[in-house]
């Protein structure tokens, strides 16, 4: 198969969230407004396990901000800016822009270049600081950098609404920097800022001064090392070594495609990125579990570190899924607790340590809350297998697996038809459990709001999936009786799925149905996941598919979460209309499974001509539906 893509489409290149700079590495995630200071309004901040452990940071000069030039990321860990000092006053030369006439302070305008370096370490950053002095004459000048903390979580900070219950800093001076310690007497928050030995600073609590004199090309550099610490788990500068090497090498070690096309560039910068999601939290054996995405979303969440890492297997042969498996199967659900939606055999939605979860204000230290991350579990494990042929990965987690389908049987199905209905029971946990768990994700073909218990498609699909795997899994373990048992396990939900999940006069895969058993006959993607999932009946495939591809549901950038003809359609909502790239990966992987390689080619095209539109190729989470 050909592919043809454009690298260099004809509109400006879009951008993420475009007043911040990203940087990040394990837990710790930097976010910098474009002028390279930190303001603790919004966002910015260094923050660590989810918690904010620099709210400022800023460079002065005589008491006056730098004149910005350029910025850049040289690293997903790494932000750098180059600054001049003094800035040419606007009409001073005449609009030529030339400088080096005027002078400010006893100094040449643009008499000083300055270069600022951060760069993210597993629970902190070094910030690298170079001035030189370009002029004639020797230059004098007091050097400030300002530094603040308030310990908030992202979540707070992404609102604007601190919490009530935020109690203060104290500010500690040492011997070679300070310390800025939180004051709640259960969240042991401390931020360390070290100076680098020997440099001549006066510390006070508003800054850090020194004086500066530079003779003509002479420079002054200093590092300043921020890293917090959180002593529920001590990470500290001692340990970011070993951390970063591992991920080094991790890089290395991957596979890589070959080829002078955009497509094999931009796959091979992909891996990169993912790679460098990786958390490097808990025991070694799990550091490969990546984050569920920058800025908003630092953590491990249970369905999002599934399908990423076995998406990506053939590039690791599925490290990063036994790492995302060790993970989350150390987690798994033990207990019934409505508070997290926890049951017995469940596996976490996501896993924090924000402030908020720490205090046990919300459920989000465990939260169990989706039937996706449970059946991912087992789905991942046999990508496991397939890429790796080790049978005694599948061993070491075939106990669990068990207890995830013990799960879904005597909890996952609610009325006991043998479908898998969802029923969110803590109050702070979301309305839907399935791929889409947004709070108005699930709508019926007139557009009104779809109350659960609801057995939506997809989960079908995803249940068929692992039942198949559990009989490839029960035969490795020597158990022929139990392999037989999930066959026929399997055998029967498909054939019950396409009696009750197919609309015969439309020809396609409904979205679910409702607690009394009521059709939603709205058309949306998650009959698509049920395609990768082959719980389809063949001969019902070449509908589906045609049904995806239909106007109202592929727009040309990718499949639509719901279709344009619902009332409920909203090219921007987040299940209502918009289209998930990831998503359309997996719906590119049940066109593969039937043979539909050009319907597939064609959805693979659209997704990396959307990724050259964005920088660096890092597409949102989502895009408007618009066609």
């Amino acid at each position: 198969m050909s592919m043809a893509f454009d690298p260099a489409p004809a509109i400006a290149q879009a951008r993420n969230m475009p007043g911040f700079l990203f940087a990040w590495c394990g837990q710790s995630q930097l976010v910098l407004g474009t002028d390279g200071e930190l303001s603790g309004k919004g966002m910015s901040g260094l923050y660590y396990r989810g918690a904010r452990f620099l709210s400022r940071s800023a460079f002065r000069i005589n008491d006056r901000p730098l004149h910005l030039c350029s910025a850049g990321k040289s690293g997903f860990d790494c932000i750098e800016f180059f600054y001049v000092y003094p800035p040419v006053r606007s009409g001073a030369t005449g609009g030529s822009g030339s400088g080096m006439i005027q002078q400010q302070e006893g100094i040449s305008e643009r008499g000083m270049d300055i270069h600022v370096r951060f760069i993210v370490h597993p629970s902190g950053l070094d910030i690298e600081f170079t001035a030189t002095n370009r002029w004639d004459n020797e230059a004098t000048f007091e050097l400030q950098a300002l530094f603040g903390a308030d310990f908030i979580s992202l979540d707070e900070a992404q609102g604007g609404e601190p919490s009530s219950e935020t109690t203060g800093v104290d500010f500690v001076p040492g011997d070679n920097g300070c310390t800025l310690t939180g004051r709640h007497p259960e969240l042991l928050f401390r931020t360390h800022v070290v100076l680098s030995p020997g440099a001549p600073w006066r510390i006070a609590r508003d800054a850090l001064r020194r004086d500066v004199r530079l003779r003509r090309g002479d420079s002054v550099r200093e590092t300043i090392r921020i890293w917090g610490e959180d002593t529920a788990e001590s990470s500290g500068p001692d340990q970011w070594a070993v951390r970063e090497e591992f991920l080094r090498n991790r890089a290395a070690g991957l596979s890589r495609l070959h080829g002078r096309s955009p497509y094999t560039t931009l796959t091979n910068k992909m891996i990169d990125y993912l790679s460098s999601a990786s958390l490097l939290d808990g025991s070694p054996d799990e550091w490969l579990a990546p984050s569920a995405g920058y800025p908003l979303y630092p953590f491990v969440f249970g369905r999002d570190a599934l399908t990423s890492s076995w998406m990506s297997a053939m590039f690791d042969g599925g490290e990063a899924i036994e790492h995302v498996l060790n993970k989350l199967g150390r987690l798994q659900g033990t207990t019934i607790d409505e508070f997290r939606d926890e049951q017995p055999g469940r596996i976490v939605q996501q896993a924090r340590q924000d402030p908020s979860a720490r205090l046990g204000k919300t459920p989000f230290d465990r939260y169990y809350g989706d039937y996706a991350s449970p059946l991912m579990f087992i789905i991942s494990l046999a990508h496991l297998y397939a890429w790796s042929g080790d049978r005694g990965q599948v061993l070491k987690h075939w106990d669990r697996c068990k207890k995830i389908l013990s799960w879904a049987e005597r909890y996952g199905d609610i009325d006991g038809d043998g479908f898998l209905e969802y029923r969110t029971r803590s109050k702070y946990g979301p309305r839907h459990q399935g791929w889409k768990d947004s709070e108005n994700a699930i709508v019926y073909e007139n557009g009104e709001l779809v109350e659960p218990p609801i057995a939506t498609c997809e989960l079908q699909g995803y249940y068929y999936a692992a039942l198949q795997a559990a009989a490839l899994f029960s035969t490795l373990a020597g158990s022929y009786r139990g392999a037989r048992r999930y066959f026929e396990r399997a055998r029967r939900l498909k054939r019950e799925f396409n009696a009750a999940f197919w609309i015969d006069d439309s020809w396609y895969v409904e979205m679910g149905l409702d607690r009394d058993k009521r059709r939603i006959r709205s058309r949306g993607s998650n009959m698509g996941h049920c395609l990768a999932a082959g719980i389809i009946d063949k001969e019902k495939v070449p509908h589906v598919v045609q049904a995806l591809f239909n106007d109202d549901m592929y727009s040309g950038w990718g499949v639509r979460t719901l279709s344009t003809g619902n009332p409920s359609y909203n090219p921007l909502s987040y299940h209502l209309g918009s289209i998930w790239p990831v998503e359309n990966a997996t719906i590119a992987l049940g066109l593969r499974r039937y043979g539909f390689d050009q319907q597939a080619l064609r959805l693979i095209t659209a997704n990396y001509e959307l990724a050259f539109l964005w920088e660096n190729g890092h597409i949102p989470e989502c895009i408007g539906g618009y066609d």
